[in-house]
C-alpha cells in the first residue's frame, strides 16, 4: 500500500509527488517480476535490476512521463531516487545538446558519391578480404554486431557489406557521441549512418532511435563490446544489440574483423598506410556468420551466441 509519509523531505511538500510515486511505483513492479516495492526498495539489492534491466526501466519511464532522463538514472539506487529524478526532469527546461531524432543526418546525393569513393579507397588501400557474404540478406534488414579494433572497424565493416547494399541513405551505426563533435570522424560518421549514444550515462535515446530506423527498413551495426580494445582482447558484450533484435524482429549478422588494430590502434593519430619493412598493404579480413534468430531466446541467450560467432569466426583467437 503506498504510504506517502516515507517520502523524502526536501520533496515532501510537493503536490505532485503522489501522482508521479504511484505511477513510477507501478511501473518498477511491472519491471520487477511482481516483487514487493516500495519507494525505499533498493534497485540492485532488493529488486535484482541490472544495467539491461534498468534500460528497460529508463525506457518505461521516459515513455510514461514524457521526459528524456539524464545520466542520474543509471547513478538511482532507490526506487525514491527515480521519483525525485522524474520530478526534477519534469521542471527541467534546459535544452538538449542535439536532437536524436535528426540521426542518422539524411545524406544528400554528393554524400552519397563521397561515401562509394571512400569505400571503393579503403579496399585500394589495404587488401580487404571478404568471407560469409552469402550470410546477409537482400530481401530483409538486420543487425551487424562485429567486434571492435580499430576506429576503422565501421568504414571497413561497410565497405566489406558494399555488394550488398543497394541503398546508401538506409545504413546507419551507433557511434560515441563525442566522435560527432570531432573536426574529422564527424564528417565519416554522416557518410556512415552516425547515431550518436552516451555510452557511461544514458544510451537510450540512441537505442530507440535505432529502432525506429531498423522499422523503417535501415540496416544497423553496433558493437556489442561498446568500445574499442584497449589490450587486443575482446572486451565483455553488452545486452544492447539483442534486446534491439527482440524489439526489432530482425536476425543479427555476427561479424570478425581482424587486421584494423595493426593500421590504428588506440591513442594513435592517424592509421598506417603501408607496411614499409614489406613493401606491401596491411591486409584486412571480414568474416560473416550464420544469421542469429531473436525468436524464443532471451537477451543473455542471445548475447552469448554472438559472442560465441564472432570468436569462431577467429578461429577463437584475436590478433595481438
Amino acid at each position: 500500500m503506498f504510504n506517502s509519509q516515507i517520502v523524502i523531505d526536501k520533496i515532501y511538500a510537493l503536490e505532485i509527488w503522489d501522482e508521479y510515486a504511484k505511477d513510477i511505483i507501478e511501473i518498477v513492479t511491472s519491471h520487477a517480476g511482481g516483487q514487493t516495492v516500495t519507494l525505499a526498495s533498493h534497485l540492485k539489492y532488493d529488486l535484482g535490476f541490472n544495467s539491461l534491466s534498468m534500460v528497460e526501466l529508463c525506457v518505461a519511464i521516459e515513455d510514461a512521463f514524457d521526459i528524456t532522463i539524464d545520466e542520474r538514472m543509471f547513478t538511482a539506487e532507490k526506487v525514491q531516487d527515480i521519483c525525485e529524478l522524474v520530478v526534477e526532469s519534469k521542471n527541467d527546461r534546459t535544452p538538449k545538446v542535439y536532437n536524436i531524432e535528426k540521426f542518422p543526418i539524411q545524406k544528400t546525393r554528393r554524400q552519397i558519391r563521397v561515401l562509394k569513393i571512400v569505400m571503393n579507397i579503403s579496399r585500394t588501400v589495404w587488401r580487404l578480404e571478404v568471407s560469409g557474404l552469402e550470410n546477409i540478406p537482400i530481401n530483409a534488414n538486420y543487425i551487424l554486431c562485429p567486434n571492435h579494433q580499430s576506429r576503422l572497424d565501421i568504414m571497413m565493416a561497410w565497405t566489406a557489406v558494399g555488394p550488398k547494399i543497394f541503398d546508401l541513405t538506409k545504413i546507419c551505426c551507433l557511434v560515441a557521441q563525442e566522435l560527432l563533435t570531432h573536426p574529422v570522424f564527424k564528417r565519416f560518421m554522416v557518410l556512415f549512418g552516425g547515431i550518436p549514444t552516451d555510452r557511461h550515462t544514458n544510451p537510450v535515446p540512441a537505442f530507440k532511435r535505432c529502432l525506429d530506423c531498423l522499422r523503417s527498413g535501415f540496416n544497423v551495426l553496433i558493437h556489442p563490446e561498446g568500445t574499442v580494445t584497449k589490450d587486443g582482447y575482446m572486451n565483455e558484450f553488452k545486452g544492447g544489440a539483442a534486446k534491439l533484435a527482440i524489439d526489432a524482429d530482425v536476425d543479427i549478422i555476427p561479424m570478425r574483423i581482424e587486421g584494423t588494430r595493426t593500421i590504428w590502434r588506440l591513442y594513435t593519430l592517424f592509421p598506417k598506410i603501408l607496411d614499409w619493412r614489406r613493401m606491401r598493404r596491411y591486409k584486412v579480413t571480414v568474416s560473416f556468420g550464420e544469421a542469429i534468430s531473436p525468436k524464443k531466446k532471451s537477451v543473455e541467450e542471445i548475447t552469448a551466441l554472438i559472442r560465441k560467432s564472432v570468436e569462431e569466426l577467429g578461429n577463437n583467437q584475436y590478433s595481438q
